[in-house]
């Protein structure tokens, strides 16, 4: 006979059944052979929720039911037990990028997987999908957006304005999403908006225009040997012009000849690619040469080499709001985590690597990191 422990009310019904199910199977039975939660044999198997220990008797049933829940049959031992000790309290672990980790004007590294003529769609870390409206995938075309929307009465418009404004018209009917950005690219990405979409799913909404991603650089913490990312501004016989949506606006200007040609091939108005700065002119003597003024014209060149392995050090300007995704820094790894690394740079700044991330293992596979490296080893990352 199972009784379900409650009040008293329900302790003394339960009784009664007990008792007339007793009548009916039989006078030689007695009724003090049924377990009543008191002290004495069988008292302690199943406790009835009544006199002091009530709440007590059922917590514990309650934690003894949770922890055997992951239990073999043959009384294996608990999965967690209260009063064990966890192990490794008081290490760290590598925090993967989340949906509800993410926020508002964070940047992140992402790879195209959908070109469209009404925008683009990205694929971002460990398996998140954010979206990029046409407006905010380039700069060239975020003017074309603020002029389609605004309104102007016709008799202020002067002849003159009408034809500048008709041929710009005609040049912005030529950009094309599918021409500026090619599946597979790997862009830099700012959160714009997280929330629910039409459909009630969740939706990013990401923003890949230059002035957005690099805002908060300066245009004077340029310098030669850094490498940036670039937007095509206008295409040139001799090569193209750039401009790097920093503050005080720089411009750019990328050769033809330090441009590879697979890259020449695709490059059109709008279109965004990673360069290093090569200087500001040839008086410079290959030293750190900065743009001076809205006049001054930074080189550059697109060599994949020399983007790769391009590092970005310490300077003046660095500040947490600065630092882009994609960078190349000198490290120093802190501390080995179970899934990762956790690594100073650049001084002021913290950051971990996930065991994914981690070199020195098969590829393709999570390495061990304590097998990989050591405390204090120094790398690039």
């Amino acid at each position: 006979v199972v009784l379900v422990s409650g009040s008293l009310s329900t302790h003394r019904t339960c009784h009664r059944d007990a008792r007339a199910i007793l009548e009916c199977v039989g006078p030689d039975v007695s009724p003090d052979a049924i377990p009543r939660g008191a002290s004495g044999a069988g008292g302690d198997d199943l406790p009835r929720g009544g006199g002091g220990s009530t709440g007590g008797s059922t917590a514990a049933s309650k934690k003894r039911s949770k922890n055997r829940m992951f239990d073999d049959d043959d009384g294996g031992a608990p999965a967690w037990s209260p009063g064990a000790k966890k192990t490794g309290g008081d290490s760290k672990f590598v925090e993967l990028l989340k949906y509800k980790t993410l926020r508002v004007g964070m940047k992140v590294l992402g790879v195209v997987t959908e070109v469209n003529d009404r925008g683009l769609t990205v694929s971002l870390p460990n398996g998140l999908k954010g979206t990029v409206t046409r407006a905010e995938a380039s700069d060239v075309l975020a003017p074309v957006a603020k002029r389609k929307g605004g309104k102007k009465d016709a008799g202020d418009e002067s002849e003159s304005e009408s034809e500048s404004e008709s041929e710009e018209e005609e040049m912005d009917e030529e950009l094309d999403l599918t021409s500026m950005f090619r599946v597979g690219q790997i862009l830099r990405c700012k959160v714009r908006n997280v929330g629910k979409g039409k459909s009630g799913g969740k939706r990013i909404d990401l923003a890949t225009r230059l002035s957005q991603v690099c805002g908060n650089i300066s245009g004077h913490s340029l310098h030669d040997g850094m490498a940036v990312p670039a937007c095509v501004n206008s295409v040139e016989d001799h090569g193209y012009v750039l401009s790097f949506g920093c503050q005080e606006d720089p411009t750019g200007f990328l050769p033809r000849k330090s441009c590879p040609q697979s890259l020449a091939d695709v490059l059109v108005r709008g279109s965004i690619l990673d360069v290093v700065l090569s200087g500001g002119d040839e008086s410079s003597g290959g030293k750190r040469a900065r743009s001076k003024g809205s006049g001054g014209v930074m080189q550059c060149t697109a060599d994949p080499k020399r983007v790769a392995q391009a590092v970005t050090h310490e300077g003046d300007g660095a500040a947490m709001s600065t630092l882009l995704p994609g960078m190349l820094v000198n490290a120093r790894v802190k501390a080995v985590l179970p899934d990762g690394l956790q690594m100073n740079f650049m001084t002021y700044f913290q950051a971990t690597v996930d065991a994914f991330h981690v070199g020195g293992g098969v590829h393709g596979a999570a390495p061990d990191p304590a097998a990989a490296h050591k405390v204090g080893e120094r790398l690039r990352a």
